[in-house]
């Protein structure tokens, strides 16, 4: 190996470390803790890390894009002998190192602890059972959910990597990951839509051998639908290997289709990056939305613009400010608005004929992966970009131009970004309780599903402002929110399960209620004193 490849090696784990070493002592440390207090606890964080990897492929693949955005043409990554490609490739394959790391370390140090435990007889019987339910064996189990968690974060990764080579910004590579996201899951719900419209239409088919075959084929064909979909190989992989529900063909088919996916995002990737060439099928994308663009401008101008209300917010720096942040932030704002209108409208439409109002009992179901699996990494991205763009020296000295105090300047933006990023989120949901009256106005989980949420986002906020690095800002919100949110569920009298976070958002009990509003108490005062702090100093120019 040449010097100067060692050199770019070094070079692109210095710039990755600090994510590596967080999530690897956050995930080990929680994990053993768990294990020798509370084994079920323990399995709650690992089934907990395998919903949040795409979440943390979204965030590395975002990583790398941005890592050398702030890089000027006389930096050390360009000097480098080295060709373009093999930089492209030594930054892409580093990014994938240190993110599968710590969860392949994490998930061994569980596998060894657990194995020394059932040697030593402590480990009580329902756990082992729980596990072997899964593939048979506990340590298939283990291989189990580790490979599909690596396989989804990777695949999330390459994704973010592949479509946003030309965004050359942490924000926009995170709306692109978002995204691909909102995209897979209404492929999900279409294309699975088919067989149950089909029995909705027909319910005897489930009473006679032709309408179960017909059923299963009309699975199998939803699965072919969905075979380059980045979130459906995970579900494909634990169906073949524990039920075996559908042919092996298909499986077949899906990984080829995941394969190819993958080995054509990272060519787009070697291709792209570091170029200022606009990559084919952008160019086709851009011309085929510009009647579009065309036709909504067409709308505007037709639209009355010259209110009293329009001309007096026209003239108020505040809504100034306010206009400039929400376009700022649109990149991740439309995928969480599209998200929410994913999973806030579609029960309503699959639930419509005559079972439309038993969704008032399944509010927590539909709700808890609202707010955790899409509401929580949509926040801490948009928390973590709320000053991204104000990094600026031209920005920033056009905000102080203007007649806008720092304290003013700080609470606009922090409340236009927070309100409308809930908005996008449980606007839908709202909307059909208002018109349909459907779910049942669940007020406990929607307040602290929002108190929550707003937690996170002021937290994720204050410490980019802090150390000024994305990545590393969103990598220590996690880091502390779960060292907390395990040390208090962990510990707290009435809660059997740590990290059982929907416990702590859906349940009334006095118990769930009091560790919920300390896990909130402690995650918005450091948040408080931060931003305080940083306002008290009006540090508007570099941060």
């Amino acid at each position: 190996m040449s010097p100067q490849l060692k050199a770019l090696i070094r070079k692109e784990w210095r710039q990755q470390r600090k994510y590596f070493w967080v999530v690897l002592c956050v995930l080990c440390g929680l994990e053993s803790v768990f294990l020798v207090v509370n084994p079920a606890s323990a399995a709650a964080l690992l089934f907990l890390t395998f919903y949040f990897a795409g979440f943390l492929g979204i965030l590395v693949g975002s990583s790398v894009i941005d890592s050398e955005s702030r890089s000027t043409p006389g930096t050390f990554y360009l000097s480098l002998p080295l060709s373009r490609q093999k930089k492209a490739i030594v930054k892409l394959i580093v990014g994938a190192m240190v993110l599968l790391g710590p969860l392949l370390i994490s998930y061994l140090l569980f596998f060894l602890l657990a194995s020394v435990m059932q040697i030593a007889d402590v480990l009580p019987s329902r756990f082992l059972e729980d596990f072997k339910s899964l593939s048979g064996s506990f340590s298939g189990s283990i291989a189990l959910i580790a490979s599909m968690s690596m396989m989804l974060a990777l695949t999330m990764y390459l994704w973010t990597t592949g479509l946003a080579v030309r965004k050359e910004s942490f924000m926009g590579a995170g709306g692109v990951g978002l995204l691909v996201v909102f995209i897979s899951v209404i492929l999900l719900i279409l294309s699975f839509g088919i067989p149950i419209l089909a029995i909705r239409v027909n319910p005897e088919l489930l009473s006679t051998e032709a309408g179960r075959a017909l059923i299963d084929s009309l699975n199998n064909l939803s699965l072919l639908l969905n075979a380059g979909n980045p979130l459906v190989f995970p579900i494909v992989f634990t169906n073949f290997f524990t039920n075996l529900v559908f042919s092996s063909w298909i499986f077949v088919a899906i990984v080829a289709a995941q394969l190819s996916a993958g080995l054509l995002l990272m060519r787009r990737f070697v291709r792209y990056y570091g170029t200022d060439t606009t990559p084919a099928i952008d160019r086709i994308l851009h011309r085929a939305a510009q009647p579009l663009v065309r036709w909504l401008w067409r709308i505007r101008l037709l639209l009355p613009r010259h209110t009293r209300l329009t001309s007096r917010l026209a003239k108020s720096p505040t809504w100034l400010l306010m206009q400039h942040q929400w376009k700022s932030q649109s990149l991740l704002l439309l995928p969480m608005l599209g998200l929410g209108l994913a999973l806030g409208v579609s029960p309503v439409i699959t639930n419509w004929n005559s079972h439309v109002l038993r969704l008032a009992s399944d509010v927590d179901s539909i709700l808890t992966p609202l707010f955790l699996l899409v509401g929580l990494p949509g926040m801490l991205l948009l928390g973590t970009t709320v000053f991204h763009r104000d990094r600026s020296l031209e920005i920033q000295s056009f905000w102080r131009a203007l007649p806008l105090s720092p304290t003013r300047w700080l609470l606009t933006k922090l409340l236009s970004s927070l309100f409308v990023g809930i908005f996008c989120l449980i606007g839908p949901f709202l909307l059909m309780d208002v018109i349909f009256d459907v779910y049942g106005w669940p007020t406990l989980i929607l307040t602290r599903g929002t108190l929550y949420l707003s937690a996170h986002f002021l937290l994720a906020a204050a410490i980019y402002w802090w150390i000024g690095n994305p990545l590393h800002s969103i990598v220590m919100t996690i880091g502390y929110s779960a060292i907390l949110q395990g040390v208090i569920t962990g510990k707290y009298p009435g809660i059997r399960i740590a990290m059982s976070l929907d416990e702590l958002i859906v349940r009334n009990s006095p118990s769930q209620t009091a560790a919920f509003y300390l896990i909130f108490a402690l995650l918005i005062l450091p948040a408080i004193v931060v931003l305080f702090r940083q306002t008290r100093r009006q540090q508007l120019t570099a941060w």
